[in-house]
């Protein structure tokens, strides 16, 4: 995820929730017909410069093991290891969970997480998006509106709340997503700005 927006310099800048960043997760299922699987996951991610280099000390590991009890929810368990210097050596428990919804062109989706450490520290974000399905050739495009909200307690607490346009395109297996979010509420770095998100999965 790309995010262009102000971030006040400076020892006495505001912490930034949401700012740009890269990311891979890989799975590895046992039994993907189970009716509540099992999977191993690892996980790399870093935030991104105002350059948009890899920020190298932020960059974190994870490895750990996650369970489906029901569509859409999952649990899981990791242990983070600090590959930079910022980043964090814990151990954490997630709970997500998601929605999606289509009725003739209009479609919706929903996600959330949690996630606590073992030292007590939480963090949680949740997003929705609407819009209007419009399939050309093998490109769906949806535009449409979103909402976007994080909250994060570690030695301060911080949170914010964006909302703002959407314009979302997908083939198979890649989906590249821009946003316009306003922050209107919130005491967190990037300011109001474009986000550019692009994801792909196999």
């Amino acid at each position: 995820m790309v995010r262009q927006a102000g971030i006040p310099p400076g020892p006495s800048a505001s912490p930034i929730l949401g700012g740009s960043q890269v990311g891979a997760n890989l799975g590895w299922t046992p039994d993907p017909l189970a009716r509540r699987p099992f999977a191993v996951i690892a996980r790399l991610n870093a935030a991104l410069t105002p350059g948009l280099a890899i920020d190298t000390a932020t960059t974190q590991a994870a490895l750990g093991v996650r369970w489906t009890p029901a569509a859409n929810i999952s649990l899981s368990a990791k242990r983070l290891v600090a590959i930079g210097s910022t980043a964090l050596d814990r151990f954490s428990l997630r709970a997500a969970a998601g929605l999606a919804g289509r009725r003739g062109r209009a479609e919706w989706t929903g996600y959330s997480e949690a996630t606590i450490l073992d030292n007590g520290d939480v963090f949680a974000g949740a997003q929705a998006r609407a819009g209007l399905n419009v399939t050309r050739g093998r490109i769906a495009v949806s535009p449409g509106a979103g909402a976007w909200a994080s909250v994060q307690n570690d030695t301060r607490t911080i949170h914010r709340l964006d909302i703002g346009p959407s314009l979302t395109a997908r083939t198979a297996n890649l989906e590249l997503t821009a946003d316009y979010r306003f922050r209107i509420s919130g005491n967190a770095a990037p300011d109001s700005g474009p986000t550019l998100t692009i994801s792909t999965a196999f």
